[in-house]
């Protein structure tokens, strides 16, 4: 058997296309594992604002900011899979 086989070329291309796959997808699962820290963050911190009963612009800001973020990351990981 020679190594000119010409099926082994269409072999090489599915292998090069499913490495690309795989790297594309490590990224969008870092992607939402990232939005599901920062949904635990706005989490922990809402529920700290309304047990303390304090409400500070700064700590209502970046619970949004978080909790916008945290979704957006983590629909896009969902969407990628």
């Amino acid at each position: 058997m020679s190594n000119l086989d010409p099926g082994r070329g269409s072999e090489l291309q599915q292998i090069i296309e499913i490495a690309g796959r795989a790297s594309s997808r490590k990224l969008f699962r870092h992607i939402g594992t990232f939005g599901g820290l920062l949904l635990g963050v706005a989490g922990s911190n809402f529920l700290s604002m309304f047990s303390t009963n304090q409400f500070s612009p700064n700590g209502v800001t970046i619970t949004v900011i978080a909790t916008l973020l945290g979704g957006i990351l983590t629909a896009a990981h969902m969407m990628k899979d």
